[in-house]
């Protein structure tokens, strides 16, 4: 059964997600920055017959991948926010994504289910 959330715990929530989005932001985008740091494209791969960026050039490349990386990483922040919320009915527990319709067709309304909790 579905309830609502006190206040104190909906802020809870809420900090756990945004931190959760800005931990996944900041992996995104230091995996992009080691993988491009590190590997060629597959053009320039073919031309020098090899997968891997010698030692040498790594330096040369990391501002460029550094930036890169941070780029990536905003935009997946960005994107993760932007998502739809999460919308659970209070009268049937029915969870979807929220749309246009605010009423379930069980005749209870659809909530944040930041705001909810199952018990």
């Amino acid at each position: 059964m579905w309830e609502k959330r006190q206040p104190e715990e909906v802020l809870e929530v809420r900090r756990y997600r945004k931190r959760h989005r800005v931990k996944g932001a900041i992996v995104f985008g230091a995996l992009i920055t080691l993988g491009t740091s590190l590997s060629f494209g597959w053009r320039e791969a073919g031309d020098r017959g090899r997968f891997l960026v010698p030692a040498q050039e790594i330096l040369t490349r990391l501002p460029m991948t550094i930036a890169f990386g941070t780029l990536a990483g905003l935009l997946s922040y960005i994107v993760d926010k932007r998502k739809k919320p999460t919308v659970v009915c209070s009268k049937c527990g029915t969870v979807k994504h929220a749309g246009d319709s605010a009423r379930c067709s069980c005749g209870g309304h659809f909530e944040n289910i930041e705001e909810m909790k199952w018990v």
